[in-house]
């Protein structure tokens, strides 16, 4: 977890789990994986087993001790809704994001159905339960911990409207065969993104009429694959189509080593497409 990241559409990263494993074609360069193996060799406790699937409580109330607001990407270095994961910890993960209304927060997965099943189709009552027993667990099982209660028609979460009003649920999609996590991720209420990265292919036409904002960017690193601009084009111009806010993060490294870009990620905006226009995030 960090106060600090070179991840351009984020604030801040946390991560109270860390780990994941390979389903998908994105995943065969993961940054995450080749880190964790790095701060394994320089002796970083949190990754002694490298990238196996690990829960942090220690790093569980981080969020909590930030007072002042900022966009924090949820584990960064895993995927939340792995199976290995367990659903007592997902609620702990979700009560401190309830608690901590002055953050936004960005939650990534490849793995929406299960997202959807932890979280769809809950009544407030319920979820408040949930939310509350997982408060108590956060907080060493006082009696003094703190109260997430339900309030009006939609319930409130100390003050943020419920669904998860200051939490956005996004998937990865890296090319078509990974597009079906946009429909599953539609039916989960509540502010949504979409991280085409790395994008591999060419997506085709996409549904994003439930979308609020869709991050396009190429991949990094030696064995980076290439992004052909007009993928990102397309996206581009179904964003403008359906009222969905663009993000270009960046063009990948294949592409700045053709284009002789001075960035090793081609992440300089001066030396973008000329329809790369207003690249600025909502939750910024």
């Amino acid at each position: 977890m960090g106060d600090k990241t070179g991840i351009s559409w984020t604030g801040a990263t946390w991560s109270p789990m860390t780990g994941c494993s390979k389903i998908s074609p994105g995943c065969d360069n993961c940054y995450a994986e080749t880190m964790a193996r790095r701060l394994n060799k320089m002796g970083c406790k949190k990754y002694e087993l490298e990238f196996a699937v690990q829960e942090h409580r220690d790093a569980l109330n981080q969020p909590l001790r930030w007072k002042r607001p900022r966009s924090i990407f949820v584990c960064s270095m895993g995927d939340l809704f792995h199976k290995d994961v367990s659903s007592d910890f997902i609620d702990e993960v979700y009560a401190v994001m309830a608690l901590s209304p002055q953050h936004n927060f960005q939650v990534l997965t490849k793995r929406p159905k299960r997202m959807l099943e932890h979280l769809g189709g809950v009544s407030w009552g319920e979820f408040c339960c949930r939310m509350n027993e997982a408060s108590r667990r956060v907080h060493g099982g006082r009696g003094d911990f703190p109260v997430i209660m339900p309030t009006e028609k939609h319930g409130m979460v100390q003050g943020v409207t419920l669904p998860f009003g200051n939490i956005w649920h996004g998937v990865s999609v890296e090319g078509k065969s990974t597009v079906r996590r946009i429909e599953t991720l539609s039916n989960l209420r509540g502010k949504k993104f979409i991280s085409f990265e790395p994008l591999i292919e060419d997506v085709g036409k996409v549904n994003l009429s439930q979308i609020d904002v869709a991050i396009v960017g190429g991949e990094s690193g030696p064995r980076s694959r290439y992004m052909d601009t007009r993928w990102a084009k397309s996206i581009f111009d179904q964003c403008n189509e359906a009222g969905v806010d663009f993000y270009l993060k960046q063009m990948g490294s294949r592409w700045a080593s053709l284009t002789h870009s001075k960035s090793r990620k081609g992440s300089i905006p001066s030396e973008w497409p000329s329809w790369v226009k207003n690249n600025q995030l909502p939750w910024f």
